[in-house]
């Protein structure tokens, strides 16, 4: 299996901008990137109940050594993510990776002969 270690030597600022990045998919993808050096910003939208799980995890993935940042914002508001970006833009970040994990919650059908059925506009 090839590999790659990112960040071995202070010229190179690698992240990876994760969307959806809390459980799942978008959480394992950024535990496997941040072992191998790789910076990580998450988006996600995590309710209260669960944020202290979710802090439990960022310490796992700072544990790694790197700089890890998330926004408990919603990846789809434009003003958010402005912030986000003016975020890496003073990080001087090189995003090598984008991954889009959003799913919980933000689903609606794109079609529905049923009126009364909310859709995707």
């Amino acid at each position: 299996m090839l590999t790659q270690d990112f960040n071995k030597n202070s010229n190179n600022n690698s992240w990876a901008l994760i969307l959806g990045g809390s459980s799942g998919l978008g959480l394992a993808s950024a535990k496997k990137l941040a072992a191998h050096g790789m910076h990580i910003c998450i988006v996600h939208r995590t309710r209260r109940s669960k944020l202290s799980d979710f802090e439990i995890e960022k310490e796992i993935l700072i544990g790694f050594g790197n700089k890890v940042v998330d926004f408990n914002a919603d990846a789809l508001d434009e003003t958010k993510r402005i912030d986000i970006l003016d975020f890496l833009r003073k990080e001087n970040a090189q995003v090598n990776v984008l991954l889009h994990s959003i799913s919980k919650g933000n689903l609606k059908p794109i079609y529905s002969k049923d009126k009364n059925v909310k859709i995707l506009n």
